[in-house]
């Protein structure tokens, strides 16, 4: 099996097809997999993880092109040769491609609403028409690290912004003012994800400016990267931070330390 990509879609797929005893060659076109979730240091022990497990990996290149082989002998009859970006060959049973998403907008009319890469919101979910309201991947809200307008596409923020709108809505049709306490300040993303053992999570930003910088610490299980930031007042103030853990156990000092660090960047942004 062939996976192209590097996102977590791409690693779940990865997963199962190791769970069925394939061998497995995963292609992505940048230098690091987790795509832009992880930065080098993190990410390279997530693909010594990868690697142990035997998985090929094949990152900084695509795929050129496919051709299809007849082969009575194999499977569904054929074989499917790849041509990589770097000249590179080789023949695979099957490809599975996962190159990422994106909202699903080509039923809005034109000039309607407010569109970016999603539906615009206010802290109400209100898009630019206010009888219209919009959650989950498909919006476009305020990110807190940033301060701009966002998809944060995870499950956590789909829910509290789907129960946001609904109680806002519910309000209007009781001739009520938007409460107060249902309004989001914004989010910030997070994401957990294990391949065969391996567990990755990270939260906050992973771009690093001018004003912020990195720290590694790293002992035989677990790799932790900080990115901090300067604050007006001169103290260092938490945004972000990757996990690469070589064991997924429940309840592990890895989740732990994942659940107090981004309790920890959810604080520091709104006590700005």
């Amino acid at each position: 099996m062939l996976v192209s990509g590097a996102s977590m879609v791409a690693l779940k797929t990865l997963e199962a097809c190791l769970n069925h005893g394939l061998d497995c060659t995963l292609v992505g076109m940048n230098p690091h997999v987790l795509d832009f979730n992880a930065l080098p240091e993190a990410a390279e022990r997530f693909e010594r993880g990868l690697v142990e497990k035997g998985v090929t990996l094949r990152l900084g290149t695509t795929i050129a092109s496919v051709r299809r082989i007849d082969d009575a002998q194999a499977y569904q009859g054929r074989k499917l040769e790849v041509t990589f970006a770097n000249g590179e060959v080789d023949t695979f049973d099957e490809i599975s491609v996962a190159h990422g998403m994106k909202s699903n907008l080509d039923f809005v009319k034109e000039g309607s609403l407010e569109v970016d890469r999603a539906l615009v919101v206010d802290e109400f979910m209100r898009t630019s028409d206010p009888d219209v309201y919009a959650a989950g991947d498909v919006a476009q809200a305020t990110e807190l690290i940033s301060g701009q307008k966002r998809i944060v596409g995870i499950w956590k923020n789909a829910a509290l912004q789907g129960a946001c709108a609904g109680r806002t809505i519910a309000a209007e049709l009781a001739g009520e003012k938007s409460p107060a306490d249902c309004a989001l300040a914004g989010s910030i993303s997070t994401n957990t994800i294990a391949v065969n053992g391996t567990l990755f999570i990270s939260a906050g930003t992973m771009e690093v400016t001018d004003d912020r910088w990195v720290e590694v610490h790293e002992d035989d299980k677990m790799t932790v990267v900080y990115v901090f930031e300067r604050t007006d007042a001169g103290a260092r103030r938490l945004v972000g931070f990757n996990l690469t853990c070589d064991e997924d156990v429940e309840g592990s000092k890895a989740y732990d330390t994942g659940a107090m660090l981004t309790l920890k960047i959810e604080r520091g942004c709104r006590d700005r």
